[in-house]
């Protein structure tokens, strides 16, 4: 029919799939552009025209906005017009392709950039830390191996706990990217700010030098949050720090709080932010400010004002993925020359209802002769688990594998009290798996899992009755607790 239609000039040629998929042959138009329309390239998989005996304005737009081309009247089509429509039609598909494929290879282009930027920030940190370790460490050595060289206690300790804090630099920048990823879960707790921003507040004064004078106004009705602690007084930092970058020559950091109830008319404006009484924490500064087209992008990942290699420009993209994690919302007002404000607004939190931990040291350790069998497939944390565990006062059986955990498990005939278990290892089956088959020979075990993967990132990942989880890396005294909540529950069934 085209062909005697279009006429002699024009050759019409068909190249069939055999494989085509089937499509009611009596669907109207706008459906059948529904079929072929991509929303992920905002256009139809073949060129596509739009005959209708309908001229509404509204099937019009339908047909537009579901990817056509162009638009035709069947009652006042003519050879010349249908030509026409049907050229430029093929040609506004292959532009609108081109543009496409040029987006995905700028896209790309971006992402290797922001992996470059990612690498070279991340490197420079860790090779700092690195370089305190590794050189603390060597120094250890060198007194070690040479009982003649001088190293006072206090020397000792004071390198030792130099490499603690790198090691929890290091830590600390892992969850930072985890949760910029979304891939850690927050640990969850109902806080109060204020106490938060004093305690943030007397670091940044400590911190932040003599030139910029730190000032915190507080409503001491502020209304609890629930929110991960540690990483909200990170995200404080962050902000500071970034606010200090803008005041070389010296200035004021004040950080408020205040309560306020968001409205519809405000989440219309700002779609991220969700109505209800919320919590307000407010970072200003009087710096140097910035320029509409850097504080539109403030929140980009990678996005940076520095050098290659000064940072990963990840700092603030981080906080607002925390705070959006938290349910959360922030917005940031500047003015070039008058300085910056952040506003964080987290919702009000519910009443608290969680299970208390003991407070005393002693509580945490050992009660009685309680044994513990630890299952973890590298060998190194292995044995720094075992020897926490002993300074606790615990008795401890070790075992590299699944298979050597059961046999110990069956031959140990006074009973095991706690199976702690990694839950990723390499001999070929999970922890979860793994806690499945001890629970079942000793009905009522306890199992405690480590990881240093997430809950997010397990898959099927749920704990069960007499199951807790503690994130890799812990320290003795978060272990001790966790170990002492877990054997002291009393609501685990026999």
């Amino acid at each position: 029919m085209l062909q005697r239609s279009l006429g002699t000039l024009i050759e019409v040629k068909s190249v069939l799939d055999p494989d085509t998929w089937p499509v009611q042959v009596d669907m109207d138009g706008i459906a059948f552009l529904r079929k072929i329309y991509s929303a992920e390239t905002d256009m139809t998989t073949i060129p596509a025209v739009m005959l209708t005996g309908n001229g509404s304005k509204e099937v019009m737009a339908d047909a537009l906005r579901w990817g056509a081309q162009d638009y035709l009247i069947k009652d006042v089509i003519s050879t010349d017009t249908l030509n026409i429509s049907l050229a430029k039609a093929c040609e506004i598909f292959e532009l609108k392709k081109s543009r496409r494929q040029a987006e995905d290879h700028l896209r790309q282009n971006n992402k290797m950039e922001a992996i470059g930027q990612l690498t070279s920030g991340v490197a420079h940190d860790f090779n700092n830390l690195l370089t305190v370790i590794l050189g603390n460490t060597r120094i250890l050595q060198r007194k070690i191996d040479d009982p003649t060289q001088e190293l006072s206690r206090e020397d000792l300790s004071r390198k030792v706990k130099t490499i603690e804090t790198a090691a929890r630099k290091g830590a600390t920048l892992v969850r930072s990217l985890m949760i910029f990823t979304r891939q850690r879960p927050l640990r969850v707790e109902i806080a109060d700010l204020n106490e938060c921003v004093l305690r943030t507040c007397s670091l940044l004064q400590r911190s932040l030098g003599t030139l910029i004078e730190v000032k915190s106004v507080l409503d001491p009705d502020t209304w609890p949050v629930q929110v991960d602690m540690d990483q909200f007084e990170n995200a404080l930092i962050n902000i500071a720090v970034n606010a200090r970058d803008a005041m070389p020559g010296g200035g004021k950091l004040t950080i408020e709080t205040q309560n306020v109830v968001i409205d519809d008319e405000y989440t219309q404006r700002h779609p991220d932010a969700t109505t209800g009484p919320h919590a307000v924490v407010i970072i200003s500064d009087t710096g140097s400010g910035m320029p509409d087209s850097v504080a539109r992008r403030i929140f980009e990942p990678f996005f940076t004002t520095k050098e290659a290699g000064e940072g990963t420009g990840l700092g603030l993209s981080i906080v607002y993925g925390f705070i959006r994690q938290s349910g959360g919302h922030i917005q940031v007002y500047s003015e070039q020359g008058l300085g910056t404000a952040f506003r964080i607004y987290l919702p009000q939190a519910p009443k608290p209802d969680v299970t208390e931990m003991p407070d005393e040291t002693d509580a945490y350790r050992s009660k009685a002769d309680e044994t513990i069998l630890v299952v973890d497939d590298d060998a190194e944390v292995r044995n720094v688990v075992v020897g926490m565990l002993q300074q606790l006062g615990y008795k401890v059986l070790a075992a590299q594998d699944g298979h050597s955990a059961m046999e110990m498990l069956k031959g140990q005939t006074s009973g095991i009290h706690l199976f702690f278990v990694d839950l990723i290892m390499m001999a070929g089956i999970t922890g979860m798996e793994l806690a499945k088959q001890a629970q079942a020979h000793a009905p009522g075990l306890k199992v405690l899992f480590t990881s240093g993967y997430t809950e997010n990132a397990i898959p099927d990942y749920q704990l069960l009755p007499g199951q807790e989880l503690i994130g890799k890396p812990y320290l003795r005294d978060a272990l001790a607790k966790k170990v002492r909540f877990i054997l002291d529950r009393k609501d685990i069934q026999k």
